[in-house]
């Protein structure tokens, strides 16, 4: 498709990213880009290469995510967010491999819910969780390198 001319005052502005979007192919912009992380500690205790696969979240997810961490208070104010409860929720979302919602894993760590398996970090150290976190966050498009600052 090509990219439409748009014209502001006399001067022609090819490719706006209006234009951009509206050629861009749908699929590939809603491409949820994933990652191998690579836990040491936990190679080191099973003898092989413990690889965990995380992916960004989706906006729903992370809405998600923030519904389940901020409490509000009777006004509707923000009374308080809890930054573990969304950690816990975007690690739900976003830790793809192992299959952090499997019965079975629950049942190996003896946690009830996956909430309570992730909560309770029965197989990942507080380190190995928050860097996990940190990939998804990443992914998700919250790094430094994720918006670019243009400078005239």
């Amino acid at each position: 498709m090509a990219a439409r001319a748009k014209y502001r005052g006399a001067v022609k502005m090819e490719n706006s990213i209006l234009d951009l979007l509206l050629g861009a192919d749908k699929g590939k912009l809603q491409h949820l880009p994933t990652k191998k992380v690579e836990i040491a500690r936990l190679s080191e205790i099973v003898g092989k290469p413990a690889i965990f696969t995380v992916r960004a979240i989706t906006s729903e997810e992370y809405l998600e995510a923030q519904k389940h961490a901020i409490d509000f208070n009777k006004r509707g104010g923000v009374e308080d967010v809890r930054s573990d409860a969304y950690q816990v929720f975007v690690l739900m979302a976003g830790l793809i491999d192992p299959d952090i919602k499997s019965e079975a894993l629950r049942e190996h760590f003896g946690a009830a819910t996956t909430k309570e398996l992730l909560e309770s970090t029965r197989f990942l150290a507080p380190g190995e969780f928050l860097r996990l976190f940190n990939e998804i966050a990443e992914l998700s498009g919250f790094g430094e390198e994720s918006v670019k600052e243009i400078k005239n």
